[in-house]
């Protein structure tokens, strides 16, 4: 049984290094051993599953995706669905990662980088722009003034024959009409996909 005392000093370490504003990788080793204190299937053990997914996810997805599923076992959860779509992209697990957005859109369908993300992957990884636009004109309409939001809703409107609205939305986002043409048109000619897991370049030179 873990040591009652142990659990509050960690949890105690733990307020104090988010307050300090610690890095990640010194806020991991804290967690996972509050992690292996707590009881399997508790409140504490859930909230710290769900923390290491935050943390780990851009580093370690695959173990992220693991604390997101353990999170999942005892709480639906629509950060750790998020999580786990992330997690799921950046291993190239495309399926998995749509389906993980489409529960956490589930539950909280008003969030605008739920319905992005589900939008930028329905569009650069499955080829499904038309079906992607639903989705990015509601995260462009909850965050309009998020320039990667509205270049992929650009990007899925160009690719779906709407190139007057690609272009207004994306010269409206960054505000140059002329650079705005000029990424519209290295779109087109770019053959390979982007990553599901990055957002689309907004510099010519990156694009």
């Amino acid at each position: 049984m873990p040591n009652a005392g142990d659990a509050e000093r960690l949890e105690n370490q733990v307020a104090n290094a988010v307050a300090s504003r610690v890095s990640a990788q010194e806020l991991i080793p804290v967690l996972a051993e509050l992690l292996d204190q707590a009881a399997p299937g508790s409140e504490l053990a859930v909230d710290m599953h769900l923390q290491l997914a935050e943390l780990r996810v851009e580093t370690e997805p695959w173990k992220a995706a693991l604390h997101a599923k353990s999170v999942l076992k005892d709480r639906d959860d629509e950060h750790a669905w998020a999580v786990l779509g992330l997690a799921h992209s950046l291993l190239k697990s495309y399926k998995s990662a749509r389906r993980a957005y489409t529960e956490a859109l589930r539950l909280a369908p008003d969030c605008p980088s739920y319905s992005h993300n589900l939008g930028h992957l329905l569009d650069v990884m499955f080829g499904e722009p038309a079906l992607a636009i639903e989705h990015l004109r509601r995260a462009h309409r909850l965050a309009p003034a998020e320039p990667e939001i509205a270049a992929s809703l650009a990007h899925a409107l160009l690719r779906s024959g709407y190139r007057p609205e690609a272009l207004s939305t994306l010269a409206a986002a960054i505000d140059n009409p002329v650079r705005a043409e000029k990424l519209l048109n290295e779109w087109e000619a770019a053959p390979a996909r982007p990553s599901a897991a990055a957002p689309l370049a907004l510099n010519p030179e990156q694009s």
